[in-house]
């Protein structure tokens, strides 16, 4: 029995990867850690499609749509931290 070469090894298990992926209809190209196609990284694609994170999501904005939020300046009292310095406007 010969040794298969780890590299062609490895391209194999990517390329199995692959065919399942596209199988499932989730293929995405991916180039330089990014998707080609909308330029998000693959922790925000993973979060972008999963159903839990985005039933929350979907409840957060309702809530605040019916409830309002909280002023940023309020959270950052809550939290001890300094007011944020207003911008001067430029012309």
């Amino acid at each position: 029995m010969s040794k298969v070469n780890p590299r062609i090894a490895r391209m194999r298990r990517r390329i199995r990867q692959a065919d399942a992926a596209k199988a499932a209809g989730k293929l995405i190209y991916w180039e330089r850690g990014a998707s080609a196609a909308n330029g998000m990284d693959a922790e925000s694609m993973a979060l972008a499609n999963n159903p839990r994170f985005v039933s929350i999501i979907e409840k957060s904005r309702a809530r605040y749509i019916a409830e309002g939020g909280i002023p940023i300046e309020e959270v950052r009292r809550q939290l001890g931290l300094p007011a944020k310095k207003k911008r001067r406007k430029t012309s």
